[in-house]
């Protein structure tokens, strides 16, 4: 499903709703030397994004999910995933600014939460949005 101004377009991008992974910095640099075992672990091996997609639905960010034996199972059973799965390469992350937490946070606390706690009017909550967003820009 897309805007009807795009039903013309072959492959739409679409946003790819990460599930980063962080690593804080105070941890110790044991903690972090375990963490990257963990993550070498994981990301070593196919099955693991199999698990994770048959517990959760969330498509692992590979351009080879519908083709990749190791989900031919998932996709079987469930094609209208393999779908979803067509447009990972069309994926357009969210932006790479340290910010963007700050941002997001302003989203939901200025906006996104007034708005549905109906505190204030969708326009004012934008408009107070926007103005604390382009202060943290500066």
């Amino acid at each position: 499903m897309v805007p009807d101004d795009m039903s013309d377009v072959e492959m739409p991008k679409t946003y790819a709703d990460a599930k980063g992974i962080v690593v804080y910095a105070d941890a110790t640099e044991e903690e972090q030397k375990a963490a990257m075992e963990f993550l070498n672990f994981v990301y070593s091996d196919p099955q693991h994004d199999v698990e994770l997609m048959e517990k959760t639905n969330l498509i692992p960010a590979r351009d080879d999910a519908v083709e990749n034996e190791a989900f031919k199972a998932y996709f079987d059973e469930n094609p209208e995933m393999s779908i979803y799965a067509d447009y990972v390469s069309n994926a357009v992350p969210s932006m790479d600014d340290a910010r963007f937490n700050d941002i997001q946070t302003i989203l939901g606390e200025q906006a996104w939460v007034p708005t549905l706690r109906q505190e204030v009017k969708a326009d004012q909550a934008w408009s107070d949005n926007k103005k604390a967003v382009e202060e943290v820009l500066k």
